[in-house]
């Protein structure tokens, strides 16, 4: 991992690749212990940013930020649910399951984040056992049929007011498969009918009106996929979302 701070704001770049390895409890606990360790470093600043890398990282980065915030509010973009148990899961892939060893859905309430603070944006692409963890828990999605209905400005109005973000803390894990493949290729596990780039900054945009966006992690671009124009696209579409924010 390698670090950059500016001002009042730090950024972690966490790019091990141990990440990408089928889940063993050494590689996790290692791993997941140095992410968490970056971050505490950086908790002071006004904000955190994270940069991967793969979407298991918020297993630490959101616990660390609720050190500091224990009201904090999560704003989940992404394809996938990413709520699957070791046992529930089909794949084994442990950046498939970080919404549910960070929130009470692992059974746990100390020093995890009530789904109630909790909501997702553009989720298509649900497992079996995650979809009863939603049903369960009420879980709100805001789906790109959502958005193409009412506006995205009305959808980031109504998710403010739902999580009172004008109130509370709030951390964005942001994986890039939200975004429409046609505009992220260069990620690892696309599904179609994605949210728009404007989509994404919109929501930045209007959640750091609120002076309350706390940390954000920005991950799963992977330069080794696709062509040079496929890693092109993908990063001009993630560029003007990091703008937002640096």
């Amino acid at each position: 991992m390698k670090e950059l701070s500016r001002g009042e704001l730090t950024c972690n770049f966490i790019t091990d690749p141990s990440l990408n390895r089928r889940i063993t409890r050494e590689n996790f606990l290692e791993t997941m212990s140095e992410v968490g360790e970056e971050v505490m470093e950086g908790e002071d600043q006004e904000m955190v940013v994270n940069l991967g890398g793969d979407h298991g990282i918020p297993m630490m980065t959101i616990p660390y930020m609720l050190h500091k915030h224990p009201d904090l509010r999560v704003i989940w973009i992404d394809a996938h649910a990413d709520i699957n148990s070791v046992e529930s899961s089909p794949s084994g892939n442990f950046h498939g399951m970080p919404v549910y060893f960070i929130s009470n859905a692992s059974g746990s309430e100390e020093g995890k984040v009530n789904l109630t603070n909790l909501v997702y944006v553009g989720v298509r692409e649900i497992d079996a056992g995650e979809e009863a963890l939603l049903e369960k828990f009420s879980v709100r999605n805001y789906t790109k049929s959502e958005i193409n209905e009412w506006g995205i400005q009305a959808v980031v109005q109504d998710l403010i007011q739902r999580l009172n973000l004008e109130e509370h803390p709030v951390h964005i894990s942001f994986d890039i498969d939200g975004i429409d493949p046609t505009l992220t290729p260069s990620t690892g596990t696309k599904v179609p009918n994605g949210l728009s780039v404007e989509d994404v900054v919109t929501i930045f945009k209007e959640v750091r009106k609120t002076g309350n966006l706390v940390s954000c992690d920005i991950v799963e671009f992977n330069p080794l996929i696709g062509s040079e124009v496929d890693v092109e696209t993908t990063l001009s579409s993630i560029v003007p979302v990091l703008k937002t924010i640096l």
